[in-house]
């Protein structure tokens, strides 16, 4: 089964990915920066691997993009999600 977040369902083939040495976990959000390579990770698992797109004047709400097939992603800081920048 798929590790989930709310109602979505993450794809085998990111949810299995190891996780990456020389990442960082970010709980600050004002210091991400548009461009910074992140991956989230929930209950142990990658669910996205990407760059910050955008994110809002308060950095509650980041913007992520993919080089891959799976798209641009809205991620909120009170999300149980963790943001992992690699370093």
């Amino acid at each position: 089964m798929s590790p989930r977040t709310g109602d979505h369902a993450y794809p085998p083939q990111i949810a299995a990915l190891p996780l990456q040495t020389g990442s960082t976990l970010v709980s600050d959000w004002t210091l991400l920066r548009r461009g910074d390579k992140v991956y989230l990770k929930n209950n142990g698992y990658r669910t996205y691997s990407g760059y910050i797109d955008e994110k809002t004047v308060d950095s509650t709400i980041i913007w992520l993009s993919s080089n891959g097939a799976f798209g641009r992603r809205m991620a909120y800081h009170s999300d149980t999600e963790q943001v992992w920048r690699v370093e």
